[in-house]
């Protein structure tokens, strides 16, 4: 065992993955939650975007299945729907739409709260972790010295209280005061990195009959031309949740009527067609998210001992790119990586190094698939502008090539390096897709 007692400030899919990996190294581990836990696949007030489409990519898939063998198939049996990434979804990126054929990548689309719940029940299975609810982190405990946070200040049942622990992970989020809490015993705050999306997304679910087995969910992004994008995705219980999105000043309507409408003026009519013959189930439900943040804590010379941010309070994306979950899985081993040296001296230092990778690929992907847009505001150097034009190749490769296909959705399921795009081999089919698309047709 590397400690004692660890504390896990916050329930989010990332705070029940810290936990879980802590409970291999530490003696006890305490989740310390604000929220009422719901019993089962409920919404709750402190994940505000879990009434909207997610997506678990491949690379979180496997993380999942690693700290909880058998996972996917516990979510099979409990109605998650698994196949394809590429064969059971339409994918049109760049107003481009992406052949239909084999990628090798499975993954399973199910509601945020279902995943969560069973996140939650393997991991409060666990002997040596346990959860309070309704309690909130006030402030760290410190060392006399301040260089050790040694617990941390809650507020519960209207009583002040404290929590001491060998290691506090801060998985409260991207609102996470880490930054200023440090920063009051001396600390310099991380440097940190905003990219204003300024994107809003509205959801609603539908009924799915077994009429429509066969049709596929849809994945349509948003182009320069028109910054609106939708996702529709099937999941338990026979249904369909749909999730419509824009950028600034082009929001998904309030309106059930204008809403469906709004689907319509996507890059294609996939949406809108399925949806026009489904009951709907829920009125719009809408979230709009500013910015995707990113604190770089690897950056920092010094920074106290017993204290690590976790997931979203490193770095949260852009939601549409559905990286969320999978980034905060990766996070998870590389948290477990470092744990494998002992939890004293230089363990947060190795965890920001392993951590930064892990954030590294996501974050060039939502940061400069955004930058194509010109809602979004930000700095376009040469080589963000090369690198778009270049994956806009890719995406009209994608309509023919299941070689370049295959290629973008490891990339995207963070299962390959945004580099790999541009290796020699998946060039050349680039390079040869656009050379027949230019050539004059018989």
């Amino acid at each position: 065992m590397a400690g004692s007692t660890a504390v896990v400030i916050g329930s989010s899919m990332a705070g029940l993955l810290a936990a879980r990996v802590l409970a291999d190294h530490f003696n006890s581990v305490t989740i310390v939650e604000r929220d009422t836990l719901p019993p089962g696949p409920d919404a709750r007030k402190g994940v505000p975007q879990g009434r909207h489409a997610h997506g678990l990519l491949t690379r979180g898939r496997e993380v999942l299945d690693d700290l909880f063998p058998g996972f996917t198939d516990e979510m099979m049996a409990s109605g998650a729907v698994v196949g394809d990434v590429t064969l059971g979804v339409t994918w049109v990126m760049d107003g481009q739409r992406h052949l239909r054929a084999p990628s090798g990548l499975l993954g399973y689309a199910v509601t945020r709260p279902l995943l969560e719940a069973h996140v939650r029940a393997r991991t409060l299975a666990l002997p040596n972790v346990c959860v309070v609810e309704n309690c909130s982190t006030e402030g760290f405990r410190w060392s006399e010295d301040r260089t050790r946070v040694t617990g941390i200040e809650t507020f519960r049942d209207g009583l002040s209280g404290a929590m001491a622990a060998d290691l506090i992970v801060d998985a409260s989020g991207r609102g996470s005061q880490t930054p200023a809490w440090i920063a009051q015993m001396g600390y310099e705050r991380p440097p940190e990195e905003l990219v204003h999306v300024g994107i809003t997304y509205s959801t609603r679910v539908f009924r799915r009959t077994k009429a429509m087995d066969r049709v596929p969910g849809a994945m349509i992004g948003p182009t320069a031309a028109s910054p609106r994008g939708g996702f529709m995705i099937r999941v338990e219980d026979m249904q369909w949740i749909v999730t419509l999105c824009g950028y600034g000043e082009d929001r998904p309507p309030a309106s059930s009527v204008e809403w469906v409408e709004f689907a319509r003026t996507l890059a294609c009519r996939d949406i809108y067609d399925t949806i026009s013959a489904c009951e709907p189930l829920t009125e719009p439900v809408t979230f709009h998210y500013p910015a995707s943040q990113r604190r770089r804590y690897e950056a920092l010379r010094r920074f106290p001992q017993g204290l690590l941010p976790f997931g979203d309070a490193i770095a949260s994306f852009n939601p549409v790119y559905a990286q969320g979950m999978s980034v905060a899985a990766i996070q998870a081993i590389a948290l477990r990586s470092a744990l494998q040296e002992g939890a004293g001296d230089g363990l947060a230092q190795r965890y920001f190094r392993e951590a930064s990778r892990a954030v590294d690929a996501p974050w060039d992907i939502a940061v400069g698939s955004d930058l194509r847009l010109p809602q979004v505001a930000g700095k376009r150097s040469g080589r963000v502008r090369v690198v778009n034009w270049y994956v806009g190749q890719v995406h009209r490769a994608a309509t023919q090539d299941p070689a370049v296909l295959g290629a973008f959705h490891r990339v995207i399921n963070l299962k390959a390096r945004p580099g790999s795009l541009m290796s020699p081999g998946v060039a050349a089919r680039v390079v040869r897709a656009r050379l027949q698309s230019r050539r004059p047709s018989a």
